[in-house]
């Protein structure tokens, strides 16, 4: 396994292990997780691995925990148009507060 799940109260956080989270590993912890509330602590992520798991992740409506700029900043340019659920941290996803908007940047 490359991620850890953590329980608290009706919601599992999955930290990854990982430096790089890719499509493979979104679509397991789907797959095991998708009947409950959860969301991936991206803590030890470096990076993205390529856009397709950022389209899959908000195709799948995935919240992910970021407190790394350069990871947000991945995800936007990745994304394009697309936007996943970020969080800041864990109370942040527990109570549902302070998620992250749309940046727009542009390529110059």
């Amino acid at each position: 396994m490359d991620f850890v799940t953590k329980k608290i109260g009706k919601f599992n956080l999955i930290s990854i292990t990982n430096n790089i989270l890719d499509k493979n590993l979104v679509e397991q912890i789907y797959n095991k997780f998708k009947k409950t509330d959860f969301a991936i602590n991206c803590e030890n992520v470096e990076s993205f691995k390529d856009y397709s798991t950022v389209n899959l992740i908000y195709s799948l409506n995935i919240p992910l925990i970021i407190g790394a700029p350069h990871l947000i900043s991945q995800a936007s340019i990745l994304g394009q148009d697309k936007f996943p659920k970020i969080y800041i941290n864990d109370f942040d996803f527990v109570n549902d507060k302070r998620m992250l908007v749309k940046r727009r940047f542009k390529v110059v």
